[in-house]
């Protein structure tokens, strides 16, 4: 049994979210990027924040240590309605100048998608109605 304020998200027709991932060069053509440049500053102050990165200038690294480039990804992130929810961009290595055990240890996507979060959402609320 659904609670009943438990409704599913209703969707006329599939949401597709690969229409919303921009490049650097498409971003910048896009009547709100503005609104994505403020959202890079946000980028960088996370990952300083939780010690991702750290900033130094080109002159103090070792010679022995080699720069990786790095690349701009830009989306619009939406609720299952379609609504826009936030700009969101993220720096990323260059993946072809990377070496598993030399410039990365680990990977990790922490997402989960709305349709997923419902799906446990249900699983949660059913396991609470069995134990009633």
């Amino acid at each position: 049994m659904v609670h009943p304020d438990v409704s599913p998200p209703v969707h006329p027709q599939p949401i597709s979210n690969w229409e919303d991932v921009l490049t650097q060069s498409q971003m910048l053509k896009t009547p709100d990027k503005e609104d994505f440049i403020k959202s890079q500053k946000a980028e960088i102050d996370g990952l300083l924040k939780f010690d991702v990165i750290d900033i130094h200038h080109i002159s103090s690294l070792p010679a022995q240590v080699k720069l990786l480039s790095s690349i701009w990804s830009y989306c619009h992130e939406r609720l299952p309605n379609g609504t826009l929810l936030k700009y969101k961009s993220r720096i990323c290595v260059h993946r072809k100048e990377q070496a598993f055990c030399r410039d990365y240890w680990e990977t990790y996507t922490p997402v989960a998608s709305w349709a997923t979060m419902y799906v446990a959402h249900l699983i949660q609320h059913s396991e609470f109605e069995k134990g009633r």
